[in-house]
């Protein structure tokens, strides 16, 4: 006679290996509003980066936004 073992549970696991974000203003928001916050902005991306935070980002071709790849 054989010994039945109970069934095992699997339980699904995700890794997140990273975000794509787009990023752009909202409607009706001014360049010159958008301009007075782009060097904190700029600062704020580059210290993400040089922490490891962000993999890659890029300006968008279009001018209204930002690409990231989060790690």
């Amino acid at each position: 006679m054989t010994c039945q073992s109970h069934a095992e549970t699997k339980t699904s696991t995700s890794t997140t290996t990273g975000v794509f974000a787009l990023l752009k203003a909202k409607p009706g928001v001014t360049r010159e509003r958008i301009m007075a916050v782009m060097p904190a902005e700029i600062r704020a991306t580059v210290q993400l980066y040089i922490d490891g935070k962000i993999r890659e980002w890029y300006s968008r071709e279009d001018g209204k936004g930002g690409v990231a790849f989060f790690s």
